[in-house]
């Protein structure tokens, strides 16, 4: 796939700012943590926010209510959370959505589902999402670096989409991309002997990573650096080596200036669905993680 031939072409259903920052809340301290992220998000994009919650039942239409703060509450009716928030969603063409996520898997997450994912497939608008290990002093914060994880099935114009956060979030940008681990009848990569890599430091539970700086020649990252370039933003490419996918990304941005914003790959080179990498990274990320840049990922 050769990004650089729609260099302008952004994710489907998403604009390069948004203008409205929507919060799914259910009352709880839990939902609570994705507000510091909203507001950052809302000062980096001079969007509004909009704080959301739905009622399965005694409201027709959806009720809008205005705060002493001039924040916007919406309730909503709906037979289901995910269904009322998407139909709401539909209604919103310049959100965001920004939420927290308990990120719980194993037997629960197939048998009841789970609204990140719920949201991904069904909505069109870029989701921001808040996981359980990301503590409420590092959502505060706006992220000084963007990890762009790229795939081979990343939507055209993502590179595009995130050097405009990063500019306006004055962030960094650094694009990687995780090579498949050697076995399983898959072939040594001929990444893996480009010098001897640089192990980042890690805290033992996320070790075992090497990284590779990635020239401009490479299929997958250069056109994503070409076109930030482009876009005057200067970015880094790096291939990692080692672990799963989630576990390499983790290991490399805890050695990138902090605070961090992870954009999750929406697919891999070794075949595994893009929805479970994303909740392997909500699941141990202590940063913020971008679960879909807006496109419909089907």
């Amino acid at each position: 796939m050769d990004i650089s031939l729609q260099p302008t072409a952004v994710p489907a259903g998403a604009r390069l700012t948004p203008s409205t920052i929507v919060v799914p809340l259910d009352g709880t301290a839990a939902a609570d943590v994705s507000l510091p992220v909203a507001r950052w998000l809302c000062a980096a994009f001079g969007a509004d926010l909009q704080r959301v919650t739905v009622e399965t039942s005694g409201i027709e239409d959806p009720v809008g209510l205005v705060d002493d703060d001039g924040e916007v509450e919406y309730v909503l009716h709906g037979s289901g959370v995910g269904t009322a928030l998407i139909a709401h969603l539909a209604q919103q063409p310049g959100a965001l959505v920004c939420m927290a996520s308990r990120a719980r898997g194993g037997l629960q997450r197939r048998l009841s589902g789970n609204l990140v994912d719920h949201l991904v497939a069904g909505g069109s608008a870029p989701m921001v999402v808040v996981g359980p290990g990301c503590a409420q002093e590092v959502a505060g914060t706006p992220p000084a670096t963007i990890l762009l994880a790229a795939s081979d099935h990343m939507p055209a114009g993502s590179a595009q989409l995130c050097g405009r956060w990063a500019m306006a979030m004055d962030a960094d940008v650094t694009v990687a991309t995780v090579l498949p681990p050697v076995g399983a009848g898959v072939p040594p990569h001929p990444r893996r002997r480009e010098g001897p890599g640089r192990r980042p430091g890690s805290d033992g539970f996320l070790g075992g990573v090497a990284s590779f700086p990635a020239g401009d020649n490479d299929p997958l990252l250069g056109p994503l650096v070409r076109t930030l370039a482009r876009a005057g933003i200067a970015s880094q490419a790096v291939t990692l080596a080692g672990g799963t996918v989630a576990t390499a990304l983790l290991a490399f941005a805890e050695t990138l200036p902090p605070p961090v914003l992870i954009v999750a790959p929406v697919g891999d080179r070794d075949g595994r669905i893009p929805g479970d990498i994303t909740h392997h990274l909500l699941q141990r990320s202590r940063w913020p993680v971008v679960a879909s840049l807006g496109a419909r990922h089907g």
